[in-house]
């Protein structure tokens, strides 16, 4: 699938980051998520070129699934005997700071959700800023034709836009000039992820196929024999997330 698109905002970039996790439970926004950007290379980049409120931003996107992975309904699951032990060990309650202390502990040695679907793949991000002072001498449509131009330059071997010959490109002096362009890869052979390798990256997805999305699942899902420290659990992790 390849998707194409134009923004101005990194929260723009920021929803379709969150679009590619899925919460059983309806959080559509953890706090924890926040940290995102500092730690995602692509997610930085954007922010940084896009925090500036000087930049715009073409993003165009290719990928493709070729397994996905179901795990087990939670009650037939068997959790390790450690998280069992350490779920035992904590109070009923998580009312006070220290029980809270011990709560916050748990969460953070076993999360609070678990994968319970993941699709595995290939993609590559083509992100190419501009100047919006530069963007603002030429049409919209001047402006989309280059990035399009770029997306089927750097990624010919996925969409070769009607050219025959990657030569036959040809792409505007003040784009070529002024444009910064990165390419993100997920799956594949690391060493085909370039943009002169692409045909070869694509070959290799079958056997080195990366996590491309997932739904996560409330780790409280997989506590089924204690009710009152599901419950207080299930309570500290809404909180932890806010």
């Amino acid at each position: 699938k390849i998707v194409e698109s134009i923004s101005y905002k990194f929260s723009a970039m920021w929803d379709e980051y969150l679009s590619w996790f899925k919460f059983s439970i309806g959080i559509s926004e953890p706090g924890v998520f926040s940290l995102a950007a500092a730690y995602n290379h692509e997610l930085h980049t954007v922010k940084a070129q896009l925090s500036s409120d000087l930049n715009m931003q073409g993003f165009s996107q290719y990928w493709c699934t070729y397994y996905g992975l179901d795990m087990a309904p939670a009650y037939v699951l068997n959790p390790s005997s450690f998280f069992k032990l350490a779920l035992e060990k904590l109070p009923a309650q998580a009312t006070t700071d220290s029980e809270k202390h011990l709560y916050g502990e748990f969460v953070q040695s076993y999360g609070t959700h678990y994968v319970c679907y993941g699709a595995f793949g290939g993609s590559v991000h083509l992100n190419q800023f501009l100047s919006k002072h530069i963007a603002g001498n030429y049409s919209l449509d001047q402006v989309s034709h280059q990035l399009s131009l770029g997306f089927h330059l750097y990624l010919f071997n996925i969409s070769t836009g009607g050219f025959h010959n990657k030569s036959d490109i040809h792409m505007a002096d003040w784009f070529k000039e002024n444009a910064h362009t990165y390419m993100f890869f997920q799956g594949g052979a690391p060493a085909y992820q370039t943009n002169t390798t692409v045909g070869e990256w694509m070959q290799s997805i079958p056997d080195y196929a990366g996590l491309l999305n997932t739904t996560l699942c409330p780790l409280t899902d997989l506590v089924s024999w204690d009710a009152t420290r599901k419950a207080s659990l299930k309570k500290y992790i809404k909180e932890y997330l806010k």
